[in-house]
């Protein structure tokens, strides 16, 4: 997670007692960053809003996680990425 902060594609957070990597919004990627990875800018973008599996991402952390998100307000208008309800 710290050679991906490093190489400008997200910011490492701790959010309670967990660890969490906030990727870098789609709008906001440099290519060049994510050659190393051998990831092109469309595959980022589609993958970027797959929700994690409930099994590993329980809807209750992941509305903690997105309210401390770093780009809370441009996941919500930009990406429809919101809060998960009952």
């Amino acid at each position: 997670m710290q050679n991906l902060e490093k190489d400008g594609l997200g910011k490492v957070k701790t959010v309670d007692t967990t660890t969490v990597f906030y990727k870098c919004l789609p709008c906001n990627i440099v290519e060049t960053s994510l050659v190393n990875y051998r990831v092109s800018v469309e595959e980022y973008r589609a993958q970027f809003t797959e929700r994690a599996d409930r099994k590993h991402l329980s809807k209750d952390l992941f509305n903690k996680l997105l309210d401390r998100a770093p780009n809370k307000r441009d996941l919500q208008t930009v990406y429809a990425i919101i809060s998960e309800e009952e």
